[in-house]
């Protein structure tokens, strides 16, 4: 595991395990406004099956440096994933950047936000 991996685990050990919620206005997603569940899990673990299902997409990727922590669906079906939150590390600061990319959206500059406590998340 990269040094970044372990940093983006540390980052999300609150969330871990955890019912992880935000209300949002839904642009982030291109998805209408409404209470989005994030599922944080390990970072290795999810680049491994999104490169299972994304492979195409991620083949340009660096694990290392965008590191994904998150799926998301809407509250009202927690089964669907359609975006997922990744770690940016690539500023090279203390704290990463936050890339968003949606099943039909994998570019790694369109949704982005300065932090994760840009979210509003909430432990349910």
């Amino acid at each position: 595991m990269s040094d970044n991996q372990e940093r983006s685990r540390t980052l999300i050990e609150p969330y871990l395990g955890k019912t992880v919620e935000a209300k949002l206005d839904g642009s982030l997603f291109d998805h209408q406004p409404t209470t989005f569940r994030f599922s944080f899990v390990d970072p290795a673990a999810l680049w491994e099956t999104l490169k299972e299902d994304y492979e195409d997409y991620l083949e340009e990727w660096d694990d290392s440096q965008l590191v994904p922590v998150a799926g998301v669906s809407a509250v009202s079906a927690p089964d669907y994933q359609f975006a997922w939150i990744f770690l940016d590390w690539r500023r090279g600061q203390d704290e990463p950047a936050i890339v968003v990319t949606t099943t039909d959206s994998w570019s790694d500059k369109k949704r982005t936000l300065p932090s994760l406590g840009k979210l509003g998340l909430q432990i349910v």
